[in-house]
């Protein structure tokens, strides 16, 4: 069995649904994910981001 994770907002979610993955869950601020440099102010803290657990088998 082979298990994955990806950040939700990833593109690449279709692709892994297309090669027959399911989501099984997701898991609630999995990440940590700066803001991009261009919109940060100073000392800015990452924002959470949700993943989502999916698997083949």
């Amino acid at each position: 069995m082979v298990f994955n994770a990806l950040v939700k907002t990833n593109p690449t979610l279709r692709l892994w649904l297309s090669l027959g993955f399911t989501i099984l869950g997701t898991v609630p601020d999995a990440y940590d994910h700066p803001p991009p440099r261009c919109c940060r102010p100073p000392h800015s803290s990452p924002q959470a981001m949700n993943a989502h657990v999916h698997t083949k088998g």
